[in-house]
This record gives structure tokens, C-alpha cells and sequence, in this order.
């Protein structure tokens, strides 16, 4: 029998490696914290909340592998009995393991807080690594495009969006329906403006081609028309167009002034005979055709030049005047802080 020994020097040679990285470590970043104090020093850096991973904590998480058998419960639980059924048990899976039935289960143990050490447990480095929530990041996204640029600003902004939207009547919102808008957010906004001006009786409305809009102004609106803003409808063909996944990308020359044409019809007779050369052309095939008469064919009422009323006097065929208005008030407010 070979003898067994003990290598008591491992430990110590552990904690003199670990003591030796810690020190070059504290002299690295006394080095750049100099470095960031002279003159001329033109580095970008990043700001670290904190300056390593590593912080050997004591504490552990037990995940423990369990597997049960209900066909073969131990009456009583004794040695005997407990030889006996794992022999039965043994001598049943080498005949055919398919007949036993397995349940698999995972015990976790969590060591209580007061064992975490070397590292803040409450804070913001403590919630450093939580993943943020993808509708808070689109929200400064969407804040960043809009102009914002000061972070006061836009955590003024989320404050209000977290509050007002996600936990809005005291609970967060599911994420299953998305930070898209809804017909009863739409809605909603629209009662507002009936409440401020209770004379306004608009005829018409010019709307992007969003299903969510039209419905609401539909609703809140029942003797107003919506039309499609043709900016946008351009717009909207044209991207659909050039994505390759619909296949008509190198064919988009024949296909847009095919669509065109039928949006300046200005007779029910051209409406009809642009739709039928659009039918027959070689680049009417199954995406475009279904895209065309499932999307935009019956909703042509508001695209089609021919189909607008003629007590629509005023010759305007876009909203993106008020969206430009919209865009100069953004800059307006953020004069001066636009760098």
C-alpha cells in the first residue's frame, strides 16, 4: 500500500499567487488614475463601477441532481427492505429501462446574504450585472433619435415612462405586448384633444399606413375619412422593394411605376386598367401578389387619387409637414445642446 501524504504547501502557495496579483493589480490602476491627472492625457476610458470580477466570495450556490422512481416506493424503511428493491430496481432497467418510470428533480440551495463577502450586495454595482428591461433600452433609443442628448434629461423621460406606462395602476405591463401602440392608447390621446377643443369636427385625417391609427380615428372620428399619406406610401413600397427576401429587388424598376400609376388614377376606367397591366406584368408573382391584395388593393379607398372626395379642397398629400414642424419644436428645445 503506497503511503499518503498531505501537500500543505499548496495553500500557502494559493494565497502568495493571489497576494502577488492583487498588488500588481492596485499598482496598474494607480498608474492610470496618474496618468488621467496630467496634462495632455487624451485616453479614452470607460467608466467602471468596479475594476475587477474576481472577489472571492465565500459564498455558493448547491444545486443538487435528484432522481425518483415512483413504481418502486419503500413501504418501510429499513436496510432489508431498501437492498431489497434496489436489487429489483437494478434487475428491471438491465431488462428494459423504457418500462421504468423516472422522475427528475433539482434542489437549489441559497446561502443567506450575511456569507457574501469582498463585495456590496445592495446598490448599484450590486445590480450591475441585471439585464435591463428590452422595452426601457428601445425607450432610449427612441429618446436618443428623438434629440435628447442630456442624461438628465432622458432619465427624466424614463422616470415618466416607467411610471405612466410599464407600472402603470401599480403593475408592470406584460412583455408579451411589445411597446408598440395600441388602438386604446391611440384612442385615448384623441379624447384628450375632443375634451380641449369640443367644436372640432374634422372631415378628414392624413395617417401613415398603420391599421392601429385608422382604427381609432374611425372610432372617435365616425364622420371623418382617413387617408394614406403618400410620402409615406412611397416610402413603404419602396422598402418593401429593395428587401431581397421578397424577390424583387432587381425588378423593382418595373414594378413601382406599375404601382404608381394606379395610385395617380384619376378615373374609375384607369383605376381599373393600371390595376389589370399590373396583374399581367411578369413581376406579379405569388409575394408581390399576395403583398398588394392582401395589404394595400383593399384599402385603396385611401391611396387611390380617384377615390378622394372632391370637397377636399385643400391640395395636400403628406403629413410630413407636421411631422417637420414636429422635428423643429424638438430642435427648438434642445438649442444649445445639440453637441
Amino acid at each position: 500500500m503506497m503511503g499518503c501524504h498531505s501537500n500543505s504547501w499548496a495553500p500557502r502557495y494559493m494565497d502568495a499567487t493571489r497576494e502577488r496579483c492583487t498588488r500588481q493589480k492596485e499598482k496598474y490602476h494607480a498608474q492610470k488614475e496618474k496618468q488621467a491627472l496630467e496634462d495632455h492625457v487624451f485616453n479614452a476610458r470607460r467608466h467602471l463601477v468596479q475594476n475587477t470580477k474576481k472577489m472571492d466570495c465565500p459564498a455558493q450556490i448547491t444545486v443538487s441532481q435528484v432522481m425518483t422512481f415512483p413504481g418502486f416506493k419503500i413501504a418501510e424503511n429499513s436496510k432489508a427492505k431498501r437492498r431489497e428493491l434496489s436489487a429489483a430496481l437494478k434487475a428491471v432497467v438491465a431488462a428494459d429501462p423504457s418500462t421504468v418510470e423516472v422522475v427528475m428533480e433539482y434542489h437549489t440551495c441559497f446561502t443567506p446574504e450575511s456569507d457574501h463577502q469582498n463585495h456590496p450586495t445592495v446598490g448599484e454595482v450590486a445590480e450591475l450585472r441585471e439585464p435591463m428591461d428590452s422595452r426601457v433600452e428601445q425607450q432610449i433609443v427612441k429618446l436618443t433619435l428623438a434629440g435628447a442628448r442630456k442624461l438628465s434629461e432622458i432619465r427624466r423621460h424614463l422616470f415618466n415612462f416607467v411610471n405612466d406606462e410599464l407600472f402603470r395602476g401599480g403593475a408592470a405591463t406584460s412583455t408579451n405586448t411589445s411597446k408598440s401602440e395600441t388602438t386604446a392608447d391611440v384612442k385615448e390621446a384623441l379624447q384628450v384633444f375632443e375634451e380641449w377643443t369640443p367644436d372640432w369636427s374634422p372631415s378628414h385625417f392624413m395617417v401613415d399606413f398603420s391599421e392601429v391609427e385608422i382604427g381609432a380615428l374611425e372610432e372617435e372620428f365616425q364622420g371623418s375619412k382617413v387617408l394614406l399619406c403618400d410620402f409615406h406610401r412611397e416610402k413603404a413600397w419602396v422598402e418593401w422593394c429593395r428587401k431581397k427576401d421578397h424577390g424583387v429587388s432587381n425588378a423593382q424598376d418595373s414594378l413601382l411605376p406599375l404601382l404608381r400609376s394606379i395610385a395617380t388614377a384619376s378615373t374609375p376606367e384607369e383605376f381599373g386598367t393600371r390595376l389589370c397591366s399590373l396583374q399581367e406584368a411578369k413581376v406579379w408573382k405569388d409575394k408581390v401578389r399576395a403583398w398588394f391584395s392582401n395589404k394595400w388593393l383593399p384599402e385603396a379607398k385611401r391611396w387611390v387619387h380617384v377615390f378622394r372626395d372632391e370637397d377636399l379642397k385643400v391640395a395636400f398629400s403628406t403629413n410630413k409637414g407636421v411631422e417637420r414642424q414636429n422635428e423643429t419644436l424638438k430642435y427648438s428645445h434642445l438649442e444649445g445642446t445639440l453637441n
